[in-house]
């Protein structure tokens, strides 16, 4: 009986993890070799026990906009560091036209710079947030599991406070 545990517990992280990473609860269950049922019986015990998945998933989805935004930024710097190169080295272009063509590009790069900072400051506190809270449900659980039903009650109302202030 305790392989059968072990079995169940690798298999419900399995489901856990590939829900949180973005796929659907029926591709999720489907993968893990569950019915659609048990998969969402499991997510229903996470969440009462103040593991709730969704609030991850979405904290996920929140750390996915900023990695791509940072990526953003970090290619819209080496185009514009590529094409000042080229524009300096070019001697066939007038210099008006050259530096009508470099602040354009400076113009589009000061824009997704200020765009993205007003992005990310709030996926990033988001994220730590979650983040924060799942570390209290595991020291809780851990430490004083006595107290993880009350912890898990208080989180789901305090998590709809925490998006709100962000």
């Amino acid at each position: 009986m305790k392989g059968q545990t072990m079995h169940h517990e690798t298999t419900r992280q399995a489901l856990r993890s590939a829900y949180v990473n973005g796929a659907n609860m029926e591709t999720a269950a489907a993968d893990c070799g569950i019915c659609l049922r048990t998969a969402y019986a499991w997510k229903a015990e996470a969440k009462a026990a103040g593991d709730d998945w969704n609030r991850l998933r979405a904290a996920r989805a929140l750390e996915d906009v900023e990695t791509v935004t940072q990526d953003i930024v970090r290619r819209m710097t080496n185009i514009y560091a590529q094409t000042a190169e080229e524009l300096y080295a070019d001697t066939q272009t007038p210099a008006t036209k050259r530096a009508e063509v470099l602040a354009t590009l400076a113009d589009a790069l000061t824009k997704t710079v200020a765009a993205n900072k007003r992005m990310m400051p709030q996926a990033s506190a988001l994220a730590q947030s979650v983040h924060t809270l799942q570390l209290l449900t595991v020291f809780t659980t851990e430490h004083f599991p006595q107290h993880a039903a009350a912890l898990a009650e208080i989180i789901e109302p305090f998590g709809e406070v925490l998006e709100k202030s962000v």
